[in-house]
C-alpha cells in the first residue's frame, strides 16, 4: 500500500464480481509536515492513464473535469462530492509528471490551463481558422476572423460554449489528417454551473450564479530519499482555482481560458501575475528537488500533482502541461490563440518528453457528441500476452456504444458495424457494448442505448488481452498468439456525450520485465544507418533525400505539412518520432536492402511471404526439402549465415541479402496493405555489410520501428516514418558500445545538504553493466557498477569550490564527465509564512515554511503564543506546515518558531493593505412614476477595497437602508409623492467611506380623458 501525506484508503470498488482496487485520499485540515513514507520500490508509479493525445498543450474534444464536493454524482464525477456512495467526504485525484532521464531543461514549467471555474458572460466570439484549414479549403476557411455566436442551448452564461470552427469536416478529406492536426472547436467557456440551495442535490440554478462555482486545490509534490531508507513526499508549490463569486475571491487572478503557471513566469500575453498559495509551479530541477527519488533502469523522475475541490458544486474544467520554460515569451497563455499558434507553428510548444498521466481515475469532459479517441495507457512491449482491465463511469448525454480498444502500433480500420470494428483490415481491436450484452453491462445495445449508466460504473469490467507472439504455433497460427506486439497507445473509441462529464478507469498495470536473451522478430527490409530525412518540398538542394514529386501509393501523394513531428535532412541516428526518410533500394551505404531470412529463402517467394503480415521471422515449421546452408528441414525462419545454430536475431547478427525485389502483384498488394493500414514494422538498421551477390549479408546496428508512408518501386524508393528504436529484444549477439557521458546537478549547495549529481550514458542500449567512479574535492572516491543511469548523493562539511569527476568504464570503452558547484555556509533559520496575510480573516489557509534549521532539531511552532505544532527538519534544515486559521479579527499575529538552539519569527496580518473605499457610483433610471418600484446599484472601487462594505440608503421621508455586503449592493425604492428626490449612498468600511449621490425625478402617472367628437 501507498502511504502519502494524507490518509489513504484502499478502496475495493466491486463491479460484477472483480474487485478494483482504488487508492484514494482524503484530505485533513491541516496536513503533516511532510509526507509520511513509501517503501522504496514503490516508484516510479504504474502505467497511468495519458491525460492528452498531444504534448503542445491543446485543448479540442476534450479536457480534464472535475465537480465540486456539493453536488451529486449523478453529473459524472464520481468521488469529489461528499456524499459519494464510493468514496464519501474530501476525495483527490492523483497525476504524476514524468521526467524523461535526457530532459534538456533545468526547470520545469507545470501549466494549468483554466484553473478556475469562473464563465464569462459573452455568447459570441470572433474566430479564426488553422493555417492549415486555410489550405485545404480557403473558400471555407478564409483568412481573417469572423463571428460566431453559441447555440441556443449554450447561450446562458451558466452553460459551456464551444463554437464548431467547421474544420472537422477535413478529417478523412486528406491521407493521415485526423482531429488533431485542425482546430475544431473555438472556446467561449468550458465550466458548467451547477447547484441547488441543498448540498448534495443535483440541479442547476436558473441563470449564472457564482456562489455555485467551485474552489479546486491543485498540489505538486515530490518524492525524496529518506535517510532511513524509505521514501518521502516533499510539497512543492499549490494553488487554488478562483470562484469570482466576491466571497471566497473576486476572480482577479484572470485565469478563465488561460494556461497559467501559479508562482512562475507571467507568459508575456498574460494580464496579471497568478501567485500560487505558496512556492512555485515552476520548479528549478537543480534547486527545488534534493534528493529526488529517480529511476535507476531510466533515470525518469517524477512529481505529483494532486487535485482536490474543495466548495462548491459546479463543474471545473481544466488540463495540465509540463515542459520546459522556454516558451513564455513567444507561446501564448490564451487558450485559443495557443491552439492556433502551436498548429500553426509545430514543435513550438514542446514537451521535451514530458508526460502527464492520471494515476488509476481519469476524470474527462467531452467537448463534442461525434466519435472520439481517448488515451487510455502506454504501454511497452513487456506487456505483450498482459490483461488489461477498464471500465467507466456514467456514460451517458449522449454516448453510444460500442466501445472498441485497440493499440496506435497495430492495424485497427473502424467501420459502421455492430461492433464497429472492420474485420478484414485490423490485426487487434476489442470491442463491447455494439449489442445487447449477455454478461448484463450497462453500456450495450449499440444505437439503441439511452443513458442506463448514468451514476453507474460499466460492470463487469472490459478485459483486454494483448496480442504476443513468444509462443506463436506457426503451423496453427491465431490472431492472439502470433501478432507482432511493440508496446504503444492504448486507446478507446466511441461516440461521446456532448458536455459530458464521465471517468475512466484502468486498473494499474505491474511492470513485467523483459527478458534479454529473446531475439527479435522483424520484416525484411534493413534500413541503413547512414540516410538523412527527407527535405522539405521547397528545398531542391539534395536530389537523394529530397521530397518526391510522385507517389506510385498512395494515390493521393501524402502532405508534408501533416508529418508536424518531422525535422529535414536529420542523420537516422539523431532522429526522433515522426521524421520521414525516402530510402533507395541498392548497394550504396545509405541504401535499403530487401533481406532474406535464410539462405534458401532468398527468392521471390520467400521476400513476399516474409513481407506479409505477421511476418516470417520466428516461423520454424517444417517444410519439404531441406537447404545447403543449415540442413533439413527448410524452414521459412531466421537462420544467421554461416552459423545454422543461430535462429534469434540480435543485434551484431548478419541477415542475408534477399537476390529479389517487390515487382509482382502479391508483393505490391502486400506494401499497399501496410500504408493502408498504417501497420508499424520492426526492421533491421544496417551498417556494416559483407559479400556480394547471392553471399551479400548486413550486420543488424539496432532494431527500429517505421510506418511505411508509401513508396514508388519503379523508382525504387520507399518512405518511411521513424518511430522509435527498439531495444526490447535481441541485444545479447555482441556489446552496444557506450558512446557518450554526462553528468549533471546544481551550480551551488549549501553546507551538509545532499546534492543530487546525475551520470547518464548514451545511447540508452549501451550494454550494461557499467563501472562508474566517482571523484570529488574533499571526498574520498568510490566506485559503483551500474546501468546505464547512475545518481548520486553528496554533501560537504566545507564551503567553496567543488569539482565532481564521474568516469565511466565498458569493457575497453573509458568516458569522463566533470561538473563543478560552490558550496556556501548555511544562513540563520528562518520561517517564511505563504501568503503573509488576507484581506479576509473568515477562513485562512497558509503555509509556514522553514528553511536552515538543524537537521533532526525538534521546532515548536507557535500562533500569537500559543503552542500549536512540533515539527523535526529533514536532513535538508527545512519543513513546511500547513494551517488553517478561521474568524480572525484585524491586525497583526505572531508566528514564533523555537528550537533549543534557535528562534525565528514571521508576522500574519489582516488585511493585507488596508483599503478604505475610494469612490462609488449608484446606477438606475433617471427618473420615473409615482408609487412604482425601481431597482438601484451601487458599485464600490478599487477592487481591493477591503470587505465587508457597510451600505447606507438615505432617502428623503424614509428611514435609512442599512446593508452589509461586497463590492456591489442593490435596493429597491418607490416614492408616494412627485418632485425631484435625492438618493444618498454612504459605503464604509473601518479604514475610511465614501459618499455619492443620485438625482432621481418622480412623476404623476398618465391620464387618459375620455375621446369626445362633435
Amino acid at each position: 500500500m501507498y502511504l502519502f501525506k494524507r490518509l489513504t484508503i484502499i478502496l475495493l470498488l466491486c463491479l460484477g464480481g472483480f474487485l478494483l482496487p482504488l487508492t484514494l485520499l482524503r484530505a485533513t485540515a491541516v496536513a503533516p509536515q511532510t509526507a509520511s513514507s513509501l517503501p522504496p520500490d514503490a516508484l516510479p508509479f504504474p502505467v497511468g492513464i495519458p491525460v492528452s493525445r498531444n504534448g503542445e498543450g491543446r485543448i479540442n474534444d476534450a479536457h480534464l473535469s472535475v465537480f465540486g464536493p456539493d453536488i451529486c454524482t449523478a453529473f459524472g464525477d464520481p468521488f469529489s462530492p461528499f456524499n459519494s456512495v464510493w468514496e464519501p467526504g474530501p476525495y483527490t485525484y492523483l497525476f504524476q509528471i514524468r521526467i524523461p532521464a535526457d530532459y534538456p531543461d533545468d526547470v520545469l514549467r507545470v501549466e494549468i490551463f483554466d484553473p478556475d471555474s469562473i464563465n464569462q458572460a459573452a455568447a459570441s466570439d470572433e474566430v479564426t481558422y488553422s493555417a492549415l484549414a486555410t489550405s485545404l479549403d480557403p473558400t471555407l476557411f478564409p483568412p481573417g476572423a469572423y463571428a460566431k455566436s453559441c447555440s441556443s442551448a449554450d447561450a446562458n452564461q451558466k452553460q459551456p460554449c464551444l463554437l464548431a470552427t467547421g474544420e472537422e469536416s477535413l478529417v478523412g478529406t486528406v491521407a493521415n489528417l485526423t482531429i488533431d492536426h485542425i482546430n475544431p472547436l473555438w472556446l467561449v467557456r468550458v465550466d458548467e454551473n451547477r447547484g441547488t440551495s441543498t448540498p448534495g442535490v443535483c440541479g442547476e440554478p436558473a441563470s449564472y450564479t457564482p456562489a455555485y462555482n467551485t474552489a479546486t486545490r491543485y498540489e505538486l509534490s515530490y518524492f525524496r530519499d529518506a535517510a532511513n531508507g524509505t521514501v518521502e513526499q516533499i510539497p512543492l508549490a499549490a494553488y487554488i482555482g478562483q470562484t469570482g463569486d466576491g466571497v471566497r475571491d473576486n476572480g482577479d487572478h484572470d485565469t478563465d481560458l488561460r494556461w497559467v503557471s501559479p508562482g512562475g513566469q507571467t507568459n508575456y500575453d498574460q494580464p496579471v501575475v497568478v501567485p500560487a498559495s505558496y512556492g512555485s509551479f515552476e520548479v528549478d530541477l537543480t534547486q527545488d528537488i534534493p534528493n529526488m527519488v529517480i529511476d535507476p533502469s531510466t533515470g525518469e523522475r517524477s512529481l505529483l500533482l494532486e487535485v482536490t475541490t474543495i466548495s462548491g458544486a459546479s463543474e471545473n474544467g481544466f488540463q495540465f502541461w509540463a515542459g520546459p520554460a522556454a516558451y513564455t515569451a513567444t507561446v501564448p497563455s490564451a487558450a485559443n490563440e495557443r491552439n492556433l499558434y502551436t498548429l500553426n507553428n509545430p514543435g513550438s510548444h514542446d514537451p521535451a518528453g514530458v508526460t502527464i498521466e492520471a494515476i488509476g481515475i481519469l476524470p474527462l469532459n467531452s467537448n463534442t457528441d461525434n466519435v472520439s479517441i481517448v488515451p487510455l495507457a502506454t504501454i511497452g512491449p513487456e506487456y505483450a500476452g498482459q490483461t488489461i482491465t477498464v471500465t467507466h463511469f456514467d456514460m451517458d448525454a449522449g454516448s453510444k456504444p460500442p466501445v472498441v480498444f485497440y493499440m496506435d502500433s497495430l492495424a485497427f480500420t473502424p467501420d459502421g458495424s455492430t461492433d464497429g470494428v472492420n474485420e478484414n483490415a485490423t490485426d487487434f481491436a476489442v470491442s463491447y457494448g455494439g449489442e445487447v450484452d449477455p454478461t448484463s453491462r450497462c453500456f450495450d445495445g449499440g444505437a439503441s442505448y439511452n443513458g442506463e449508466c448514468n451514476n453507474r460504473w460499466v460492470s463487469p469490467v472490459y478485459t483486454i488481452t494483448l496480442p504476443s507472439e513468444q509462443t506463436c504455433d506457426y503451423s496453427n497460427p491465431t490472431p492472439e498468439t502470433c501478432t507482432p506486439f511493440y508496446g504503444g497507445e492504448l486507446f478507446a473509441r466511441m461516440k461521446m456525450g456532448n458536455h459530458d462529464t464521465h471517468a475512466w478507469y484502468v486498473l494499474p498495470l505491474e511492470r513485467p520485465s523483459l527478458d534479454p536473451t529473446l531475439g527479435c522478430s522483424a520484416f525484411p527490409i534493413g534500413i541503413p544507418l547512414p540516410v538523412r530525412s527527407v527535405l522539405s518540398p521547397d528545398d531542391p538542394s539534395s536530389a537523394e533525400n529530397s521530397w518526391p514529386d510522385y507517389f506510385e501509393y498512395p494515390l493521393t501523394d501524402p502532405m508534408y505539412d501533416l508529418f508536424v513531428d518531422h525535422q529535414p535532412n536529420v542523420p537516422l541516428a539523431d532522429a526522433q518520432p515522426g521524421y520521414l526518410f525516402k530510402v533507395f533500394n541498392g548497394t550504396a551505404p545509405s541504401d535499403f536492402v530487401y533481406l532474406a531470412w535464410n539462405r534458401c529463402t532468398t527468392g521471390l517467394t520467400g521476400l513476399t511471404d516474409s513481407l506479409a503480415w505477421p511476418g516470417t521471422s520466428r516461423d520454424y515449421t517444417p517444410l519439404p526439402g531441406s537447404c545447403p546452408d543449415y540442413g533439413s528441414p527448410l524452414v521459412a525462419g531466421y537462420v544467421e549465415p554461416g552459423d545454422p545454430t543461430d535462429r534469434e536475431m540480435n543485434l551484431g547478427d548478419w541477415v542475408a541479402h534477399s537476390t529479389s525485389a517487390i515487382n509482382t502483384s502479391d508483393g505490391r498488394l502486400t506494401m499497399r496493405e501496410h500504408v493502408d493500414l498504417g501497420r508499424v514494422l520492426r526492421l533491421p538498421v544496417w551498417q556494416e555489410t559483407v559479400g556480394s551477390g547471392s553471399k551479400a549479408a548486413v550486420q543488424i546496428h539496432r532494431f527500429g520501428l517505421f510506418r511505411l508512408v508509401g513508396f514508388n518501386l519503379p523508382e525504387s524508393w520507399l518512405m518511411v516514418e521513424f518511430l522509435g528504436w527498439d531495444d526490447s529484444c535481441g541485444p545479447i549477439a555482441s556489446d552496444v558500445p557506450m558512446t557518450g557521458l554526462s553528468l549533471s546537478g546544481p551550480a551551488s549547495a549549501v553546507m551538509s545538504e545532499d546534492v543530487m549529481m546525475t551520470a547518464v550514458i548514451s545511447p540508452n542500449s549501451a550494454t550494461i553493466p557499467i563501472t562508474y567512479t566517482w571523484e570529488a574535492t574533499d571526498i574520498a572516491p568510490f566506485t559503483v557498477v551500474g546501468a546505464g543511469v547512475d545518481g548520486r548523493f553528496l554533501n560537504w562539511s566545507q564551503p567553496g569550490p567543488k569539482t565532481i569527476t564521474v568516469t565511466a568504464a565498458q569493457n575497453q570503452t573509458i568516458l569522463t564527465a566533470t561538473h563543478t558547484l560552490t558550496v556556501t555556509s548555511p544562513s540563520a533559520p528562518q520561517i517564511t509564512l505563504v501568503p503573509p496575510c488576507s484581506n479576509s480573516g473568515a477562513l485562512v489557509n497558509l503555509s509556514v515554511l522553514g528553511f536552515n534549521w538543524p537537521a533532526g532539531e525538534a521546532v515548536d511552532l507557535f500562533w500569537d503564543g500559543q503552542l500549536v505544532q512540533q515539527v523535526t527538519p529533514g536532513s535538508d534544515g527545512a519543513f513546511m506546515l500547513y494551517w488553517m486559521r478561521a474568524f480572525l479579527g484585524l491586525g497583526d499575529y505572531e508566528v514564533l518558531a523555537q528550537s533549543g538552539s534557535y528562534g525565528a519569527t514571521a508576522v500574519f496580518s489582516v488585511p493585507c493593505t488596508p483599503q478604505a473605499p475610494l469612490s462609488a457610483t449608484i446606477e438606475g433610471p433617471p427618473s420615473g412614476l409615482v408609487n412604482t418600484t425601481y431597482t438601484f446599484t451601487a458599485a464600490v472601487s478599487p477592487t481591493t477595497t477591503i470587505l465587508p462594505l457597510t451600505y447606507t440608503w438615505t432617502i428623503e421621508g424614509a428611514a435609512p437602508i442599512t446593508h452589509t455586503g461586497g463590492l456591489s449592493d442593490t435596493v429597491q425604492l418607490s416614492w408616494t409623492a412627485v418632485g425631484q428626490k435625492a438618493i444618498l449612498l454612504t459605503v464604509q468600511n473601518p479604514y475610511g467611506l465614501v459618499e455619492t449621490q443620485l438625482l432621481f425625478h418622480v412623476t404623476a402617472k398618465a391620464s387618459f380623458l375620455p375621446l369626445i367628437t362633435r
